[in-house]
């Protein structure tokens, strides 16, 4: 076992060398006249790939980019700063494959056409500010979504030696942080692309009063609202189908079966009427398998 570790890490390590080189076979830039950025931004193999995604989805992906590219909304600079380093090229090869493997290949070419952002950011170390001051040490650690993209951090040295459990948490933000986007857009000067299922919200009595964290399951609840009096109440429709879809994404469906779904969380049967109602509207309206993404390993 010690001496498969060793092979594994001296198999991982070659291949970050190989990625780190220059590719005698330049990649070919973008045709296209009309294009906003220069594809590929380097001559590496992986750049081939993320010029393929540019000419099959319209998207770019970007690993060379500039503060305004993250920080510059319609009104201007985002009162929140935040200070970006560009991603680590030698964890491209690793970054590019985790796109494909954990975000790309769960949905149809026809959906990412139609609602993969303007660009994807790869980005490496990332940080925040409260106060508007580029100062912080607050560190960012999951995909984000703005005006016009979504961006991943800690695309760095360490990003191709992620553990299994690193990789399923990042591949659960990734996927939230997409689809959320989708439903509810990423601030007021973007609104939601599609909007959820019109069943899902005649199941559960949203006006219902007294409603308590012991009797919630029985109306179909995960989580309650509180009004302003710090009493519990029945959460708002839109909150209450986000929580559901953040609860799938991050469910595998083995886990879900034994207990959200289980009669004794769910004697009514509505929080398994919910999830069944959402999961139905993927698979017929966008032809996506939503609990596989919970259930890819």
């Amino acid at each position: 076992m010690h001496s498969l570790k060793i092979l594994s890490c001296c198999t991982l390590f070659i291949g970050l060398l190989q990625a780190c080189k220059k590719n005698d076979n330049n990649t070919p830039p973008s045709k296209k006249a009309d294009t906003y950025y220069q594809l590929p931004q380097g001559h590496a193999a992986f750049d081939q790939q993320i010029v393929n995604w540019y000419h099959q989805y319209n998207t770019y992906v970007l690993y060379r980019f500039t503060e305004k590219e993250f920080k510059y909304g319609i009104t201007g600079f985002y009162p929140q700063a935040m200070l970006c380093k560009t991603a680590d090229t030698c964890s491209m090869p690793a970054a590019v494959s985790f796109l494909k493997n954990y975000w790309f290949d769960f949905y149809t070419d026809d959906f990412l056409r139609k609602f993969l952002p303007f660009k994807i950011l790869l980005a490496g170390q990332m940080f925040r500010s409260d106060d508007g001051f580029d100062t912080t040490t607050v560190r960012i650690t999951y995909p984000m979504a703005g005006l016009d993209y979504i961006i991943i951090p800690h695309v760095d040295s360490a990003f191709a030696t992620m553990t299994s459990a690193q990789r399923q948490l990042l591949k659960t933000a990734l996927n939230i942080t997409f689809l959320h986007s989708l439903f509810f857009g990423s601030s007021d000067f973007t609104p939601g692309k599609i909007t959820p299922p019109a069943a899902f919200f005649e199941v559960s009595p949203y006006n219902r009063k007294g409603i308590t964290n012991a009797d919630k399951y029985q109306y179909g609840f995960l989580l309650l609202g509180m009004d302003n009096n710090q009493q519990f109440t029945a959460p708002g429709k839109y909150e209450d189908f986000e929580i559901y879809l953040e609860t799938i994404l991050s469910t595998p469906s083995r886990i879900l079966a034994t207990t959200l779904l289980s009669p004794a969380k769910d004697p009514n049967g509505l929080i398994r009427k919910k999830c069944d109602i959402i999961i139905r509207y993927f698979k017929e309206e966008h032809k996506v398998d939503i609990q596989g993404i919970a259930d890819k390993k």
